[in-house]
């Protein structure tokens, strides 16, 4: 009786801690192995499956860079993440973490590391490729960074002597890309990046050859916090491993070309951690930072991460192409974005016009182009929609609620509160109001009735007209915010990449956002004068400041 008892008491506590660890948003961590837009598109089902047998809300963390996928772990910005072999070397040291599970392509959770030439290349060794341009992945990469550094440590030598340019792409099918174009001469990349874009019918990997591979390696790890509640833990390794035991799991492991994920061990991952070891020891005087530098291109996160990278992508891989050098595509929210610009860190990007007003424009920012959109014109409206028929004009909504994008938009937030200030409504006067991170999330809020007006940009007043909303009012027109550069670049590339903006072909303009599909046209910083202007009056026009300054 005694024994059932505790049995029950356990059982309970089981389920409440469980209960509890559900209560919270549940962040997985994806490394860009593959190329964003492609990384974005595959995990994406499956961390909604993850959320969806947990009974859990979820959210996709996406980072380009290894290392930043690492520092959010540690920071415990992520509970549970994917993740590279060798990132999880480094990452063993400064976070606490379990192992949950690795991918298992034929039987075993083993990958390997391919050396790859272009197809027509005279190169069948290793040691052809000195003298040779090569490409790495990521300085945190098993397969594609650390395997071709432990031959060169094991050849008493090192990138800088060996090849005669080397540098990173970021991600393994890039890097097939960059070789089979010819951009390059070699590259160490992921076996199973590889003949998942074999299968896939991938014209790059058919104009590349292997000319080595490594021995195997235990696959890339999913790890997840080690501090989390144990039910929690224990559930979603449970889920991870009976993916390939029901239908939609199956389709999922399909898709990505992977039989089944399988429980790995640290003791697995010892040959690499040795390598590690190997290199750090017999290398020291082989400088990373000597490798071609990367730039930057900076938006914000305005959308769904998935759809920035299909819009915005295209056009970085244009301008890199152009200038003849790696440019990442670096999406930040209007804090980051503010910080990188203030200090300097911001190589080039699209930035909103309030950034540049709350930080001011320095000798070191050089504002050269506004986006027009489709219809050419570089300016945006914002609009103000409603359901609720007692709502008919913007004095109207004292009493009532309202949904307002990020706080720091231009758009979303100030433009509409600079309305509200216009006419003498200041936010007090309002039920309430709430932030929404995206604007489809506006939507849906007035959808289900959790808001009565909401703020939308001009472009999808017509078709939100066609469901049943009303508009009850339009902003004056709007700048788009600025195409920026850092003067502080070589004035070569900084005319490289003027030249690029003002030529984007047409074809590749239809790719991009709405924003940009009418190409940029040369600007200076005075054009946002009168805007900056208008932004500084609104504390002192206004009442009450309850209405955002150029300082928020």
């Amino acid at each position: 009786m005694i024994k059932a008892l505790v049995f029950i008491v356990t059982y309970f506590l089981f389920l409440v801690n469980l209960s509890t660890a559900f209560d919270t948003k549940l962040k997985i961590g994806i490394s860009s192995m593959i190329t964003p837009v492609d990384t974005v598109r595959y995990y994406d089902d499956i961390v909604k499956y993850i959320g969806k047998k947990l009974g859990k809300k979820v959210e996709m963390v996406h980072r380009k860079r290894y290392e930043e996928m690492n520092r959010l772990i540690t920071n415990k910005s992520v509970d549970l993440a994917f993740i590279c072999t060798a990132a999880y070397i480094h990452l063993m040291e400064n976070a606490r973490i379990e192992l949950v599970a690795a991918p298992v392509k034929d039987e075993k959770p083993f990958y390997k590391s391919y050396i790859i030439v272009h197809k027509d290349s005279n190169i069948n060794h290793f040691t052809d490729l000195r003298g040779k341009s090569f490409v790495f992945v990521d300085p945190l990469s098993n397969t594609g960074y650390l395997y071709p550094l432990y031959k060169l440590s094991l050849m008493k030598t090192n990138p800088d002597d060996f090849f005669s340019k080397t540098t990173f792409s970021y991600s393994h099918n890039k890097s097939v890309e960059l070789v089979a174009k010819k951009l390059a001469d070699g590259a160490a990349i992921e076996n199973l990046v590889f003949e998942f874009m074999r299968e896939t019918g991938s014209p790059y990997a058919s104009q590349v050859k292997v000319i080595e591979q490594s021995v195997d390696f235990a696959s890339p790890p999913i790890i997840i916090r080690a501090d989390l509640p144990k039910a929690l833990r224990w559930e979603v390794k449970k889920v991870i491993l009976n993916m390939h035991n029901d239908f939609e799991g199956q389709q999922i492991l399909a898709n990505m070309k992977i039989k089944k994920f399988d429980e790995v061990r640290e003791s697995d991952y010892e040959s690499v951690k040795s390598m590690t070891q190997y290199v750090e020891d017999r290398a020291k005087n082989f400088n990373k930072r000597k490798l071609k530098k990367e730039l930057s291109f900076i938006i914000h996160d305005t959308k769904n991460p998935r759809i920035l990278f299909e819009k915005y992508q295209p056009l970085v891989d244009y301008i890199a192409k152009s200038i003849n050098m790696p440019v990442q595509l670096v999406i930040k929210n209007h804090n980051e974005l503010r910080r990188l610009i203030k200090r300097n860190e911001a190589d080039m990007g699209l930035a909103g016009v309030l950034d540049f007003i709350h930080v001011g424009v320095n000798g070191a920012i050089k504002i050269i182009a506004i986006p027009r959109n489709k219809n050419k014109l570089s300016y945006y409206k914002v609009a103000l929609i409603t359901q609720k028929a007692e709502i008919k004009k913007i004095g109207d909504l004292r009493g009532k609620t309202m949904g307002f994008g990020p706080a720091k938009s231009d758009e979303l937030n100030f433009i509409p509160r600079l309305m509200l200030a216009q006419i003498g409504i200041h936010l007090k006067e309002l039920k309430g109001y709430k932030h929404y991170f995206y604007e489809d999330s506006i939507i849906k809020a007035l959808l289900k009735n959790e808001i009565d007006v909401g703020v939308i940009r001009d472009i999808h007043k017509d078709k939100l007209e066609r469901m049943g909303f009303r508009t009850i009012a339009v902003s004056d027109d709007v700048l788009y915010g600025p195409f920026f550069i850092n003067a502080n670049l070589d004035k070569r590339i900084q005319d490289k990449i003027e030249q690029a903006i003002y030529n984007i072909p047409e074809d590749l303009l239809k790719k991009l956002d709405y924003d940009l599909q009418g190409g940029f046209i040369r600007v200076d910083a005075n054009i946002y004068k009168a805007m900056e202007s208008k932004y500084k009056k609104i504390p002192s026009s206004c009442g009450v400041r309850c209405h955002p300054g150029p300082g928020i």
